[in-house]
């Protein structure tokens, strides 16, 4: 089980730094149909069911960028997290 959700955390972060990536023109993707903002919503949407699975976010550095797992008070805490996310994405 630890194994799966460290899987499953690993993968999360990966998709997080691939949307700091400036990445056109993905071709054969299984996100070739969408647009970025659809491809950031919907891993959002993901995640954030994640995270509240788990009672778990993924939080990173602000000079750095370097990612660490965050254990969520409670539900109040992750949706501060997305929301900020969110709003990150939007500036």
């Amino acid at each position: 089980m630890e194994d799966e959700f460290t899987d499953i955390c690993m993968s999360v972060v990966k998709k997080l730094l691939n949307l700091k990536m400036d990445r056109k023109e993905d071709k054969n993707t299984p996100w070739s149909h969408m647009s970025e903002d659809e491809r950031f919503m919907n891993f959002l949407r993901e995640y954030e069911k994640l995270c509240k699975k788990y009672g778990v976010y993924i939080d990173a550095c602000g000079c750095c960028n370097s990612p660490w797992m965050v254990l969520a008070k409670d539900e109040d805490d992750i949706d501060l997290h997305i929301e900020h996310l969110i709003r990150e994405y939007e500036d």
